[in-house]
């Protein structure tokens, strides 16, 4: 017996036959569905390219079986063919390997019917209604919508997330900003009477101004270097929050922006107080010390 967690995992899609010419997902390799695949035939299943590769690495997978582990009985399916690879909900970095299996084999009580349009797809929602009625007059109709607001509607949580993430984000940097500008305001404020020494020794007010953004510089990049790091290892685990949102998880712009304002910030509270402190006169500064 093989243990559950070390069972290969895929996501099984019921569809009919034409489903991925009206999605143009192409046919890579084998057939698709067809009339003959029905409940008396063999059982059958197309497979994605990424479900191929990862399950029968280096292998012809058409002609390969599979059993799917359900409470029932597990019947053997046959590959009968490959087809590209459609991003899901789940999808983070690339396609989660699916199974498709033909509806005649595996018949459910609920449906979702596509239908592709050259018009405004709202106009076509009575007519879609009637040839379902027409068929079946009991049949209830849920819902039409396009492709894109299910998409969205589908996405709905991830989206509140993300606002709830991003209004945070924004709270914690100003926090950041304000925290990092009043440590290092602080840290330099301890140094005025050895800036003092140095301007009665003779030091110019640039050279102890340049000494303490270099001082506050060092601790500034290892700062941001663990930062990346650390931003880097996390968005990993929030990866699936951003798809179909158009935002990747290691946004260039955020983790190049979000540095950058934190050290504009470093460098202006490491500035000020070595300018004001370089504007002191050093026999008062060392009076009051």
């Amino acid at each position: 017996a093989v243990d559950d967690a070390c069972r290969p995992v895929g996501f099984v899609t019921t569809v009919t036959p034409g489903y991925f010419e009206l999605l143009g997902v192409p046919l890579q390799s084998g057939r698709a569905f067809g009339p003959q695949d029905d409940e008396e035939s063999f059982r059958v299943a197309l497979v994605s390219r990424e479900a191929a590769t990862r399950f029968w690495p280096g292998e012809d997978v058409v002609g390969g079986r599979f059993r799917i582990v359900r409470a029932e009985a597990e019947e053997w399916i046959q590959v009968i063919g490959v087809v590209g690879d459609m991003r899901t909900p789940r999808e983070a970095e690339k396609g989660d390997p699916q199974i498709y299996v033909p509806f005649a084999q595996n018949p459910g009580s609920a449906m979702i019917v596509l239908a592709r349009t050259t018009g405004d797809p709202a106009s076509v929602a009575p007519g879609l209604r009637q040839a379902v009625w027409a068929v079946d007059p009991q049949q209830p109709v849920d819902e039409i919508r396009t492709l894109n607001e299910a998409i969205r509607q589908g996405q709905s949580g991830n989206y509140a997330l993300i606002t709830l993430f991003g209004t945070f984000a924004i709270f914690a940097l100003l926090m950041a900003a304000v925290g990092i500008y009043g440590v290092m305001s602080y840290s330099v404020s301890q140094r005025a009477a050895e800036i003092s020494i140095r301007r009665a020794l003779g030091a110019e007010a640039n050279d102890v101004s340049r000494m303490v953004l270099a001082e506050g510089a060092k601790m500034l990049v290892l700062g941001i270097a663990a930062g990346l790091v650390g931003a880097f290892g996390l968005s990993r685990m929030i990866a699936g929050l951003f798809v179909g949102s158009g935002i990747s998880a290691t946004d260039p712009v955020t983790f190049i922006g979000v540095p950058l304002i934190l050290g504009t910030v470093a460098l202006i509270a490491n500035y000020v107080p070595a300018w004001r402190a370089t504007k002191i006169d050093p026999m008062t500064a060392l009076r009051m010390e």
